[in-house]
């Protein structure tokens, strides 16, 4: 049975287009976050100091650059992770007002900021101040996506009405827990950069575990085709 509150919210705006603009625009500026990111790897210069005439520099110099590459990596499948994260956000909206605009923007703010911050802890990878400035940008981006869910989603504001408070609640769980797990591994870097720096793959493990949950939630009705189908029929079946 449909749980959704009786009171439920329907203001907004319903025109496609509206909300096709605001997909269009925050698919950009991931396009163009993820992008910069390859800005922040440098090909090494034959003329530059660190190469030497012996066999095996540009080995030893693509070592020295490793970090960049790390940073590159860690911080590309973040950005994806918060893109996929958006995508199913607003797979379910069916309205938006300008109170959505703002916070879109409002997650937007951190995401444009992740190529600067994985360039710095690139070059400064033992540098506690670069480990805690990046913690702080993933927590603020997992922190703004959180509260981008929830407002789309309080009394069903702004989201399909047929959705349980289960489905709204797990989806609040899956923003929270990489922003809980972002949050600590920065109050760890000021202590200790390097365990900081295993610690961001906390939140990619939680999401390759999330991911796991959805496809076995699928894979018991194979006439699903995604997982918001069998948690709407798990919820109005159960």
């Amino acid at each position: 049975m449909d749980d959704s509150p009786a009171g439920a919210r329907t203001h907004g705006y319903r025109d496609a287009i509206g909300l096709g603009r605001i997909l269009a625009f925050t698919d950009g500026v991931f396009a163009i976050a993820i992008t910069l990111l390859v800005f922040t790897l440098h090909v090494p210069s034959p003329e530059s100091p660190r190469f030497s005439n012996a066999p095996g520099s540009l080995e030893k110099v693509l070592h020295e650059l490793s970090p960049r590459f790390g940073s590159f990596f860690l911080s590309f499948t973040i950005i994806g992770m918060f893109w996929v994260s958006h995508h199913r956000k607003f797979r379910v909206v069916k309205r938006y007002d300008d109170m959505l605009l703002w916070l879109n923007l409002l997650f937007l703010m951190p995401v444009v900021a992740i190529p600067f911050v994985a360039e710095l802890i690139g070059e400064y990878n033992e540098d506690r101040l670069a480990a805690v400035t990046y913690g702080c940008v993933m927590t603020m981006a997992g922190l703004t996506s959180a509260l981008l869910w929830w407002y789309l989603s309080s009394n069903h504001r702004l989201i399909d009405e047929r959705l349980s408070r289960t489905y709204i609640r797990r989806g609040m769980l899956y923003c929270l827990i990489p922003a809980a797990l972002f949050a600590f591994a920065t109050v760890v870097a000021v202590f200790d950069e390097d365990v900081a720096m295993v610690l961001w793959y906390l939140p990619l493990a939680s999401l390759l575990l999330l991911e796991f949950h959805r496809h076995r939630t699928v894979a018991r009705d194979p006439t699903l085709h995604d997982a918001v189908e069998a948690d709407v029929k798990a919820e109005t079946t159960g």
